[in-house]
């Protein structure tokens, strides 16, 4: 969504964050009574209306607060220049956090019911037709053939948050690149081959030779999605996925630190790269997110949140 002159525009969803905008000075947009995404404009510096509407951090971390239903459509153009780095470091992370949240609570759902289908198979008992429909599509979504079972659970799997941050931070510069303010760009992912020459964002300095561009996105929500589902079937990550697996079978957390260690494909830095996002993981204390989750869209808000 892009923004009109003199505003910026985010998206929300659920009526509870009316409520809290209308309590904050902003003009809120009809309200979905579904549930859908609602934007919310403030005239005002972008950072600024994060900060108001940002949630208790510190709660998030202890395990003691939910994370708010606030989807930004993209980034604050000022993020960059906040000056007091930890409060700018604890933005993004408020910003990008129920993103990936939600993208792995969609995620999570398909695998949930993939589970109880393999259950079922495992019983012999005979799959209704919606379910065999259901195979075959998530089957091409996923890129791999709908009666491998055991592969599909491989593939459909959320992404520990810690490791999701830290790419985003990595790859964004807490969000601070061109990319991810011109494109929403959050993971650095290239625009497919052959792909038409206008279609994503190129950058300044490219080897010689090379003539790739990083590919832009609709919103942030989108570009949070594509890279959940690179990590789920991309050749590359391959390694990723089985030890993921490997974790779920032996009925251990999924580790973002560990499981940095099979990105090694993901940047041409290979090992420096997975070193970096292991020191952004410990010295961030990402790990802490891997247990957050999204709190309930409609609980009306306590009070005004404070990041």
């Amino acid at each position: 969504m892009k923004s009109s002159k003199g505003s910026k525009r985010y998206l929300f969803a659920g009526t509870a964050l009316a409520c809290a905008a209308i309590a904050f000075g902003l003009a809120p947009m009809p309200i979905s009574q579904t549930g859908e995404l609602i934007a919310i404009v403030r005239n005002s510096a972008p950072a600024q209306t994060i900060a108001d509407l940002a949630y208790d951090i510190a709660g998030v971390r202890a395990g003691e607060r939910d994370v708010p239903h606030v989807f930004l459509a993209s980034l604050p153009a000022d993020l960059a220049t906040m000056q007091a780095s930890a409060l700018r470091k604890d933005m993004f992370v408020a910003m990008i956090l129920p993103l990936v949240l939600r993208a792995n609570d969609e995620i999570a759902a398909n695998r949930a019911r993939l589970m109880e289908i393999i259950e079922r198979v495992n019983a012999d008992a005979k799959l209704a037709a919606e379910d065999r429909l259901w195979l075959i599509a998530i089957g091409e979504r996923y890129h791999t053939d709908p009666s491998n079972l055991a592969e599909l659970a491989r593939r459909i799997d959320v992404v520990p948050p810690s490791l999701a941050l830290a790419q985003a931070v990595e790859e964004s510069g807490w969000g601070t690149s061109r990319f991810a303010h011109q494109g929403n760009a959050l993971f650095g992912q290239r625009a497919s081959i052959g792909a038409a020459e206008t279609e994503g964002l190129a950058p300044s300095q490219r080897g010689s030779g090379e003539n790739f561009r990083v590919r832009a996105y609709g919103d942030l929500g989108e570009a949070v999605r594509s890279y959940t589902h690179n990590l789920n079937t991309h050749a590359a990550y391959a390694r990723f996925r089985a030890e993921r697996a490997r974790r779920r079978a032996a009925d251990k957390p999924l580790d973002g630190h560990d499981l940095a260690g099979t990105l090694l494909r993901y940047s041409e830095r290979g090992d420096a790269y997975v070193q970096t996002l292991r020191q952004l993981i410990r010295s961030n204390r990402l790990a802490d997110f891997d247990k957050a989750r999204l709190g309930d869209p409609f609980a009306e808000p306590a009070s005004k949140p404070a990041i």
